[in-house]
């Protein structure tokens, strides 16, 4: 099965507790949309990649009453949670790496915690600046290098990239960072396999490379005392930058 499918298939696992457990993604969604109202107060065409139940993209549409509102992810059942949530806009299935047929008219393109999920962020990047008007503008959250490293001696888990690395693609990929923070977010648990659960409940329990153990694995939890989870977030507000004139 190629990554993308798999992908789909946990996030589709996790949909019915998916709400339950998704503090991160409220509290990185919420952040965001604080830092994009700043740079862009109002807007009428919205997408949010990778939307998920639709619960942070319910928070965008309160405070953006746009005209459109496009919904997209590629798990059909939390598409299926968001289109109860968000009767008013378009939400659709999509891959945020083949947006091909879908018209350059977005003021504002949201991902909460998705984009590391793409094959390739440069080019994901690249395809998101063609959807993006001349005055728009790319908000996106994103685990960094630093997150999840108690887990890390036994588990591999996604090559996550460092800051510079993030803003060095934007300004490649033709884009002009006009805002971004890195916070370091612990979550406290009671057990290692509470920690661990939080993980699975919301779909992320997914790596590109093992090592000598999985997380369900018998030998992990028993010599483990896991009490708490870092997550190291980045969160960038970057506009379209025109060709230069000649």
């Amino acid at each position: 099965m190629d990554h993308n499918k798999f992908v789909s298939r946990l996030f589709n696992r996790a949909a019915d507790q998916y709400d339950d457990h998704c503090r991160l993604q409220i509290r990185t969604g919420n952040q965001l949309i604080s830092m994009i109202k700043s740079r862009r107060p109002q807007a009428d065409h919205i997408m949010d990649l990778g939307c998920g139940t639709g619960i942070v993209t319910q928070q965008l549409a309160s405070e953006y009453p746009c005209k459109t509102l496009h919904a997209i992810d590629h798990a059909t059942a939390l598409l299926d949670k968001a289109r109860t949530r968000l009767p008013c806009a378009q939400v659709y299935p999509a891959d945020f790496d083949h947006l091909f047929d879908i018209p350059a008219s977005f003021d504002i393109l949201f991902s909460n915690l998705a984009l590391h999920w793409s094959n390739s962020l440069a080019t994901t990047l690249s395809q998101l600046r063609r959807l993006l008007n001349n005055q728009g503008y790319l908000a996106f959250s994103i685990p960094l290098s630093g997150s999840l490293t108690e887990l890390q001696n036994q588990y591999a888990v996604n090559d996550f990239s460092p800051l510079p690395a993030i803003m060095d693609t934007l300004q490649q990929c033709g884009y002009h960072l006009t805002d971004f923070r890195a916070d370091n977010i612990v979550y406290p648990f009671s057990s290692t396999i509470e920690a661990l659960r939080s993980i699975k409940q919301t779909g992320a329990n997914y790596a590109f490379k093992r090592r000598h153990a999985a997380l369900r694995g018998k030998s992990y939890l028993n010599s483990t005392d896991l009490r708490a989870l870092t997550y190291r977030i980045g969160c960038f507000v970057a506009a379209k930058e025109l060709p230069a004139c000649k």
